[in-house]
């Protein structure tokens, strides 16, 4: 979701931002990631709240949920910080970023931070834990840190959209107009749904002179095409190497993506040929 302070721009434009993920979407995910844990001690009052959350919630209209969620999210925070996480590293991490996800969803940003330091302490690559302090950090205004965390996200996982998204989100609290479109735009390519990247991307850009706009869409359509002929040649090398064709993979999908970014290439659809891509 993004923070209060980007919502409030976003509100100027002729769309509204809504959070990429539900937070009572997000509620079902810190449930299955505390029963992944339930042999942990201290871990019955945690599962406890979150129950009775989700049991308050459910019957209600989505948009009157957040609110049952913001009420019972003081009692989930107090009991996962009494909860002795066990020595899993991945299935706490998983609880850890859930509960980061819940709390950043509700603007939580002091209580997502202290999870997501929690799993960085275990695990200090847990890609999903530096996206949820950057986006806390970027909530509180702390765009540096905010940044920091985010490219070392986009450095483990440079496919990440998520990652992406969120730098491109701090690059822009730290007035990075540029790279704050390169990465929106990105993020966009690899997941055409999300919603933030292009909000931020707009936002982005209105700020950036035309010209150097111009110069990134050439650029980014250079990097279409080296893809675009890489992608072919590799499907070239792998029919040559194949003795067999009824193994090799059926042709027509790929051949069609192919087609299709192709065909977006020539009318400057660059974001639509990299998903083809």
């Amino acid at each position: 979701m993004p923070p209060p302070w980007l919502a409030a721009v976003l509100l100027l434009l002729p769309f509204s931002a809504r959070a990429e993920e539900p937070p009572f979407k997000i509620l079902g995910r810190v449930e299955q990631a505390a029963m992944e844990v339930k042999a942990a001690p201290g871990i019955e009052p945690l599962i406890k709240s979150i129950k009775a959350t989700a049991s308050e919630a459910e019957p209600l209209p989505p948009e009157q949920r957040q609110g049952v969620i913001q009420h019972h999210l003081i009692a989930i925070n107090a009991a996962a910080k009494a909860l002795e996480f066990p020595a899993d590293v991945e299935k706490s991490s998983r609880l850890n970023d859930a509960l980061a996800d819940l709390n950043n969803s509700a603007g939580h940003y002091g209580d997502s931070l202290r999870h997501s330091e929690r799993a960085l302490a275990r695990n200090a690559k847990d890609v999903a834990a530096l996206i949820n302090r950057s986006a806390s950090n970027a909530g509180l205004n702390r765009f540096q840190e905010a940044f920091g965390d985010a490219d070392k996200a986009v450095k483990l996982a440079p496919d990440d959209a998520a990652a992406l998204r969120t730098r491109a989100l701090a690059a822009y609290g730290l007035k990075k107009y540029m790279q704050a479109v390169e990465d929106a735009r990105k993020a966009i390519a690899l997941d055409p749904n999300d919603e933030t990247a292009f909000y931020v991307m707009r936002l982005a850009e209105s700020k950036v002179p035309a010209a150097k706009l111009d110069k990134l869409q050439s650029q980014m359509a250079g990097e279409v095409e080296r893809e675009y002929h890489g992608m072919v040649q590799q499907i070239n090398q792998a029919v040559d190497r194949s003795h067999q064709p009824a193994a090799a993979p059926t042709p027509e999908p790929i051949d069609g993506l192919i087609r299709s970014a192709a065909a977006k290439i020539n009318i400057k659809d660059y974001f639509g040929a990299i998903a083809d891509a």
